[in-house]
């Protein structure tokens, strides 16, 4: 009995069993995952569960010893207290080792464990970002709760610091607390998705990652803008990618006067029917290409080519209508068909200068 006392008083036994647990979770976790791993023949399935498993281990450790450290004073010392909840070291330690393996398991299921997922059912990069950005914090939210109902945190204290954010968001958060309900809206109605091509203010831009609180979009010269998300709520904005992709593409071109405009109509169509059949495989058969003549101007018989192609990439924007030229100006050579350019025609009324000129 006097031994087990010395024991008892020396803590060998607490931290003899707080180091047998240690090892008990360990050595099961670690056979739990060999196990998974056994049952599955994907390396990525492997990985993900290799990376999820490491980091739950680590979490359930880091709480198993937070309780057997919770008599301990110094984790155990108020900072402050919210409602009836005391603030201690142990809290705080709690939540931020939360918010890493939140972090860890949010980034593994995102890249490893959702990708093939996408494939599988072709799910477009729009819904991927939104599925993700709401997956990311839908974790977070969930394992902090989860620390900190294990702790015996008193929820119902948070009204009292809800009521404190209130006065904040009412003094000086008010933009802030806009921006973050716009981005929800924005992930949930799905009016941006990330590749959609956005007109800002003239400028063409490309959305390339939604954030809770902003937008950041490409524009052609790879810049990066980054826009508040109560912009797109609050202005209006051109999304040119909303109900599909596809992108009529205008090719204006002038002739002579006299030239055949039905020989000319039909060059232009078939010139579009040339890229077609080439390598560019965007062009689609279904609106037929058109051509209408817009205008007798000055110089020239006005005409406009009508084309549709199934991607706003600025490969296909610009590269396709490069080419189309190409074609067309070879086939109006072929056909005799002349373009027009500027011209004056200068005719001399005073046979006076008529004799001098001769």
């Amino acid at each position: 009995m006097e031994f087990l006392n010395t024991l008892e008083q020396s803590r060998f036994l607490f931290w003899l069993t707080a180091i047998l647990g240690m090892v008990l979770i360990w050595g099961l976790g670690l056979f739990f995952i060999r196990l998974i791993n056994k049952a599955v023949r994907s390396d990525r399935v492997q990985t993900v569960v290799n990376k999820v498993g490491t980091w739950i281990l680590l979490f359930i450790s880091m709480m198993y010893i937070f309780s057997f450290l919770g008599e301990s004073n110094w984790m155990s010392r108020e900072i402050v207290t919210i409602g009836d909840t005391e603030v201690t070291p142990m809290l705080i330690i709690v939540i931020i080792f939360a918010l890493v393996v939140a972090f860890k398991l949010s980034n593994t299921i995102r890249h490893y464990l959702l990708p093939p997922v996408y494939d599988r059912y072709e799910i477009d990069r729009g819904p991927r970002a939104t599925i993700n950005t709401l997956l990311h914090y839908t974790i977070i939210i969930v394992m902090i709760a989860f620390s900190l109902s294990s702790l015996g945190f008193n929820f119902s204290s948070l009204t009292v610091f809800a009521g404190v954010v209130g006065v904040g968001v009412g003094f000086g958060l008010k933009n802030i607390m806009n921006n973050f309900i716009s981005g929800l809206i924005i992930l949930f109605d799905r009016t941006i998705e990330v590749g959609d091509r956005v007109v800002i203010d003239d400028t063409f831009t490309d959305i390339e990652e939604i954030k809770i609180r902003y937008t950041i979009v490409r524009t052609r010269l790879n810049e990066r803008i980054i826009i508040p998300n109560s912009y797109f709520l609050e202005n209006k904005f051109i999304n040119r990618s909303f109900t599909n992709k596809r992108l009529r593409v205008t090719i204006e071109v002038g002739v002579e006067y006299g030239e055949d405009l039905d020989l000319a109509e039909e060059e232009l169509i078939e010139s579009i029917y040339d890229l077609q059949a080439t390598k560019y495989g965007r062009l689609l058969s279904n609106p037929l290409p058109e051509v209408y003549v817009e205008n007798f101007d000055e110089y020239n018989v006005s005409l406009v080519l009508f084309f549709w192609i199934d991607d706003q990439a600025e490969q296909a924007e610009f590269v396709l209508p490069s080419e189309a030229r190409k074609i067309i100006y070879k086939r109006f050579y072929e056909a005799g068909v002349s373009f027009a350019f500027p011209r004056q025609d200068l005719y001399l009324l005073n046979k006076q200068f008529e004799n001098q000129a001769k």
